[in-house]
């Protein structure tokens, strides 16, 4: 996983300084961009699972310019949020690729787009949205209060990938409450698309199949005819989930993710020019680069060199050396 550091100066020759990170964004497509492999899960109290694990690259928007604090705490919620996929698929799925952006880029193709709404925002997004054009999972700024590396945070989370990416539909119903509002009544116990205290996803031993609102077929029927690979790791039983596992080797196995940081800039007191140059000379110019927060996650950057405002398109060169320390 990316850690966050605070680079002190950057080395390039330039006159004007355009900066971005140079991470390529990963997209998500159900039928390219998932990687099926074979893995041998760790040994969790004696129990030893070869599983299929489809391994999800997804790419989170903020649609605002999201703080230092917003970005560290939504980083560690999609951690917390693969090893919870995990966990509840036995072993089938997790995330391999994260990228973070902010201030609404990428946001008409990003799978998860945070809305600048707060207070009781409920998240929501399209059954089967992973193979539908302009479909995302829209959460809001917290988790009806919580933040989102909080377990409360990290189940909704769960529970609305349950339906983007494998299909699966609300297993309750909401009533109203007598007071303008609704309340959920879950159908099923243990499952993660019925009640968000729950983490597992139901099965044959525990779908309500008598329910008149409630479908056919039970979460993990329906996750096996999508991802028919995670047959190996369907539950036949109550007595087969691991209600805490399998658990993979951390933190190697947790996703890579990458916080994409916006609109840093270099101010004229942070430049530093080396003798005095004339018309024709190369020369060289050290700069401090950073932004608001202080913030940026790689030694990566992308450096635009014009001669005068951007806007002149005067353009020099785009492969100035750029050395962080």
């Amino acid at each position: 996983m990316s850690e966050i550091t605070r680079p002190t100066k950057a080395l390039a020759v330039l006159a004007f300084l355009i900066i971005s990170m140079i991470i390529p964004t990963v997209q998500v497509h159900a039928d390219e961009d998932l990687v099926d492999e074979s893995v041998e899960a760790p040994t969790e109290e004696g129990i030893s699972r070869t599983s299929v694990v489809t391994e999800f690259n997804v790419s989170v928007t903020f649609k605002y310019e999201a703080n230092k604090p917003e970005l560290l705490n939504f980083q560690e919620a999609m951690k917390l949020f693969s090893r919870s996929l995990y966990d509840a698929s036995e072993g089938a799925f997790r995330l391999r690729n994260v990228d973070i952006w902010t201030n609404m880029k990428n946001a008409g193709s990003s799978e998860i787009v945070i809305e600048n709404e707060g207070g009781y925002y409920r998240a929501w997004t399209n059954r089967g949205g992973i193979d539908l054009p302009y479909s995302q999972v829209h959460l809001g700024k917290s988790a009806y209060g919580a933040q989102w590396n909080q377990p409360q945070g990290t189940n909704t989370i769960l529970h609305e990938w349950g339906h983007f990416a494998l299909y699966l539909p609300d297993e309750y119903e909401d009533v109203p409450d007598g007071h303008g509002g609704n309340i959920s009544i879950p159908w099923c116990h243990n499952c993660i698309m019925s009640d968000g205290n729950f983490t597992e996803y139901c099965g044959v031993w525990n779908h309500n199949y008598t329910n008149p609102n409630a479908e056919a077929k039970s979460c993990w029927e329906q996750i096996v005819e999508h991802y028919p690979g995670a047959a190996a790791n369907e539950p036949k039983s109550e007595v087969e989930v691991e209600q805490n596992g399998p658990v993979y080797n951390i933190p190697a196995e947790d996703p890579n993710i990458v916080l994409h940081v916006a609109d840093m800039c270099v101010t004229a007191q942070d430049l530093t020019l080396i003798g005095t140059p004339t018309t024709g000379d190369t020369t060289t110019l050290y700069a401090l680069v950073h932004n608001l927060d202080g913030l940026l996650a790689s030694n990566d950057l992308e450096i635009e060199v014009f001669d005068g405002p951007r806007g002149d398109n005067k353009f020099i060169t785009g492969s100035s050396k750029v050395v962080m320390q």
